[in-house]
C-alpha cells in the first residue's frame, strides 16, 4: 500500500466514523435539542470539507506555485522576524503622501 492509498483509507475511515456518530445522534431516543443537532451537523460538514480538501487538493503535488505563495512566505518571515520594517516618518510613523503631489 503506497502513501496515497493509505491517505485515502484514513480519510474514508474518519468520514465513516464522523457520519456514523451523526446518524446515531439523530436517531437516538434521548432528547437532543435542535441546537445541539445543528452544531453537530455543522461540525460534521466542516470535518468532511477539510478532509476532502486535504485528500483531493493538498495531498497531491502541485504543478505550479500558488498565487498566495509570496504572501505566505512573507508572513512566515515576519513571524520569525526576518524582515525588519523601519517606519519612515516623524515620531516613528509613516508619512502619508503629500497633497501637493496629487494636484
Amino acid at each position: 500500500m503506497n502513501l496515497d492509498q493509505a491517505a485515502q483509507t484514513i480519510v474514508i475511515l474518519i468520514l465513516t466514523c464522523v457520519w456514523t456518530g451523526m446518524m446515531m445522534l439523530v436517531r437516538t431516543r434521548r432528547n437532543v435539542s435542535l441546537r445541539e443537532q445543528r452544531i453537530a451537523l455543522a461540525l460534521c460538514v466542516a470535518v468532511t470539507a477539510a478532509l476532502l480538501d486535504w485528500g483531493v487538493v493538498w495531498n497531491r503535488p502541485q504543478p505550479q506555485a500558488s498565487d498566495l505563495a509570496p504572501i505566505w512566505a512573507s508572513a512566515r518571515a515576519r513571524l520569525h522576524i526576518r524582515i525588519r520594517i523601519r517606519p519612515s516618518g516623524p515620531a516613528g510613523r509613516s508619512t502619508p503622501p503629500s497633497r501637493r503631489s496629487i494636484r
